[in-house]
């Protein structure tokens, strides 16, 4: 009789703990930056993970293309970062990433603004002038364990006809939770 109640326990507890690992949420760790990226580093960047690892934020120290001064007629950079995730997603899930940023142009100056997240790249509006702010939803795969962004960013001017100024201040990574509306007026 004891034998059985302690069996009975055991697979209770085992199955509670199954439950509570599989249906834990997934949460970001820490952000790690790529052997290819130009002057994007942990010297001019700041990661900041939410303290239930339900989102995180990267923020950048001068971290822009300038072209159109006196000996520089274009200038390019790339910044490539790995939003690490504590374990691997159990089933597809979505995030919610924002980029800030902004984009100064004279003349006919030229400038390309491009964000890759997780393979697909976005471009971000080159054709406007002032702060830029986009947000893109992706899916990770199950099983993913880091969501891969990239930014790659260029500026061309003719000194002193035209000057170009690209700019990435920040980007944040947010686990994305769709509203459900059960038929409740707000």
């Amino acid at each position: 009789m004891f034998a059985r109640k302690a069996l009975g326990l055991f697979v209770g507890m085992l199955l509670t703990c199954n439950a509570s690992i599989a249906w834990a949420a997934p949460a970001f760790k820490g952000v790690f930056f790529g052997k290819h990226s130009t002057r994007c580093d942990s010297g001019n960047a700041r990661g900041t993970t939410s303290p239930d690892g339900s989102a995180i934020s990267v923020i950048f120290d001068q971290l822009q293309a300038e072209a159109g001064a006196a000996k520089h007629s274009h200038d390019r950079m790339r910044c490539d970062l790995t939003l690490k995730l504590t374990s691997p997603v159990i089933a597809p899930t979505k995030v919610l990433l924002d980029v800030r940023g902004a984009i100064n142009k004279t003349g006919k100056a030229t400038v390309l603004f491009k964000v890759l997240v997780n393979g697909i790249e976005h471009s971000l509006s080159p054709d406007s002038t002032g702060p830029v702010a986009s947000s893109f939803i992706t899916t990770l795969p199950e099983d993913a364990k880091k969501l891969p962004v990239s930014f790659v960013v260029s500026a061309k001017g003719k000194y002193p006809y035209s000057s170009a100024l690209v700019s990435i201040d920040s980007v944040e990574a947010t686990f994305y939770k769709e509203e459900i509306n059960h038929g409740n007026k707000k």
